[in-house]
């Protein structure tokens, strides 16, 4: 264009393009998939038992998988806590065809195999259809000494329609402890249509102690009418929970109306241990009836009865009572009473009635939430305990903003006996929502109990205190169980171990097996003279040394003729002698044995010292036995054999001659 044409030009137009590429960065990494998670730090000294953080979440691991993951993690703490918290640091990851965990855990292959502990350790189950299985190992934390467990399981598992059953094997060895072995089981369920459910198990093992049997069955079903009917019982020699021990249970529930439903419950626990050479027993059984009326209204009533022994002394303690409860809705809330009247009694005559009163409210509102309970008890109750007791608490929610809420909850319990403490626990939580829906919580526990200023020691009567030690060494036992009567106690670092509260009378003091060292037996005079009288404790020792043995064998012999007289000139064995009794005493210890189909008894674990075997059945009036009291010196670990021969008697003959008897 001219310049002339370009100043009179009075506007211009012009177009650009351009082609622009926008790169992703190389160094930009893919966002982090998370899972919702709460970390809890926690401003306390170190005597609380309360760990510094806590940090626990799970949720899938990507919105796309169906991988799962759980855990809970704890800072170090002591080891008890008055809050119930415990040192729980665990990992679980789970999947449909997998399931994963590491940490503290409670693994539980079947009910006859697992002790049911927590322990720490690994284990992974496998599912695929047809087949499962899996296996574990842990390290027990909270169990005496360095026990640990290994297990492995599998199992078949397959429906027809309605129709179901599983097959299961399971294998546990453990080392360490009391229950120490190896364990095998065999394990089967059923479903039927009729909505019922069987569950079987058997059980052998091998320990150190020999081969055990242990079995368990369970069978629970109905709709209108429901029922749970088990047993689960263990011979002396099963390396399990269940050694040495049968519990039944049942319960049954009936739908009567649909305001109306009828309950009942029936059990009996039965558990013997051998110690030191008598058969001590505890025995638990209970029955139990009611009924509820529109959820509102429920009756119950209940006997329970328990037994404590050995050979040489047993106690026997029965209760009975009725309950009644009574639920009310309100207007603004609720309103719950519970009464229990009832009676208890021994075969130490002793006994008498006890009263529980609990009482509860709540009420509620747009603002928050409040409820208050107290609980009376004037104590005499075999399963709650002779001491009263009385306890007072509530709870409360208060919405104090839209995003601010404080939650408060607290008790305070007192026994009723002399010199007893009180003690109390509140909880305070003031929890505020963020805006992006995240939670910030403050939260405040305190636990107080009231501390005695010792002004001089109260002599109760009722009081024992005994020594355990070494019979060889003469060194102290420590942890040893010592049992008394009712009471159990365990000995301290010096071998000492006391009892108080204990009912006039005469007690003898015997010893856990599993407590003292293998195959042991124990010196003194264990018997203990408790006099209401006197307030000085009864003094006891005990020595705790290698166990002896005494067997021996009861054979019979009957006359023979060896010349060619026609009168017997000679004896001649006839066989065993069963059904024989034979006593074995030692001062004011006596113990009987009957041979057996051999003509053979056996006193195992009894103390080393002189002891005194007499055959004492009477016989007829043509036989005797020879030498029938033999004195015999043990020695702690070693054996001693005694052998008794039953032989007719000798006829006596008299000479005369002339007329007087020679």
């Amino acid at each position: 264009a001219t310049e002339e044409n370009a100043v009179g030009d009075s506007s211009a137009n012009a177009s650009a393009s351009a082609r622009v590429l926008v790169l992703q960065s190389s160094t930009e990494a893919e966002p982090l998939a998370t899972v919702p998670a709460k970390l809890g730090l926690r401003a306390a000294t170190r005597g609380t038992g309360l760990s510094p953080f806590e940090l626990v979440g799970g949720g899938l691991l990507r919105a796309d998988r169906e991988e799962r993951v759980e855990f809970v993690f704890h800072g170090r703490s002591g080891l008890n806590s008055p809050f119930g918290e415990e040192r729980e640091n665990r990992f679980q990851l789970t999947a449909p065809g997998y399931r994963v965990r590491l940490g503290d855990n409670v693994f539980l292959p079947s009910t006859l195999t697992g002790i049911g502990q927590s322990g720490f350790g690994g284990g992974l189950d496998l599912t695929g259809g047809l087949f499962s299985g899996g296996g574990y190992a842990q390290r027990f934390r909270y169990m005496p000494g360095n026990q640990s467990e290994r297990a492995a399981y599998a199992a078949i598992d397959r429906s027809i329609g309605s129709f179901g059953y599983r097959l299961g094997f399971n294998a546990v060895d453990r080392s360490g402890g009391p229950l120490a072995g190896s364990v095998l089981s065999s394990e089967l369920r059923m479903r039927s249509p009729g909505n019922s459910v069987l569950d079987a198990e058997i059980a052998r093992s091998s320990a150190e102690s020999g081969h055990g049997f242990a079995n368990s069955i369970r069978l629970m079903g109905g709709q209108s009418f429901r029922f749970d009917l088990g047993h689960v019982a263990g011979d002396s020699a099963f390396a399990g929970p269940s050694r040495n021990a049968q519990n039944d249970y049942g319960a049954f529930s009936l739908q009567a109306s649909k305001s109306v439903q009828v309950n009942a419950t029936f059990s009996r626990s039965r558990f013997a241990a051998a110690f030191d050479s008598a058969l001590s027993h505890q025995q638990f059984a209970s029955a139990i009836v009611g009924v509820t009326y529109a959820e509102r209204l429920t009756l119950e009533y209940a006997g329970i009865g328990r037994s404590l022994g050995s050979a040489r002394w047993r106690l026997d303690e029965t209760q009975r009572y009725a309950k009644a409860r009574v639920d009310q809705p309100l207007a603004f809330g609720s309103l719950w009473m519970a009464l229990e009247i009832g009676g208890r009694g021994d075969s130490a005559s002793v006994g008498g009635t006890y009263h529980q009163l609990q009482l509860g409210t709540s009420a509620r509102n747009r603002f928050g939430a409040l409820s208050m309970f107290t609980e009376l008890y004037d104590g005499g109750s075999l399963t709650r305990g002779l001491a009263g007791m009385s306890t007072v608490g509530g709870s409360a929610s208060l919405r104090m903003t839209e995003s601010t809420t404080l939650n408060v909850f607290g008790y305070g319990t007192r026994n009723h006996t002399a010199g007893a403490r009180a003690y109390s626990q509140i909880d305070a939580r003031l929890t505020q929502t963020l805006p992006n829906s995240s939670t910030l919580t403050l939260r405040i526990r305190s636990a107080t109990t009231s501390i005695g200023v010792p002004t001089g020691r109260i002599r109760r009567p009722g009081r024992a205190t005994g020594t355990v030690i070494d019979g060889e060494s003469g060194h102290p036992l420590s942890g040893v169980l010592v049992r008394l009567g009712p009471q159990g106690g365990v000995t301290d670092r010096d071998g000492r171990v006391s009892f108080a509260g204990l009912p006039p009378g005469e007690y003898r003091a015997s010893l856990a097996s599993e407590a003292s060292i293998a195959n042991a037996a124990f010196e003194g005079n264990p018997v203990v003279r408790i006099d209401s009288t006197r307030h000085e404790a009864a003094i006891f020792q005990l020595a705790v040394s290698r166990a002896a043995r005494i067997r021996g064998v009861v054979r019979r012999f009957s006359d023979a003729r060896t010349a060619l007289g026609s009168d017997a000139d000679s004896l001649e064995y006839s066989g065993p002698a069963d059904g024989i009794t034979v006593a074995l005493y030692a001062g004011a210890d006596t113990l009987y044995r009957t041979t057996d189909s051999e003509g053979k008894f056996v006193f195992n674990e009894i103390p080393a010292g002189q002891w005194t075997v007499v055959v004492e059945n009477p016989l007829a009036s043509s036989l005797l036995v020879e030498h029938p009291r033999v004195v015999l010196t043990t020695r702690p670990g070693e054996e001693a054999v005694v052998e008794y021969r039953i032989v007719p008697k000798k006829k006596k003959v008299k000479f005369i001659i002339g007329e007087k008897p020679v």
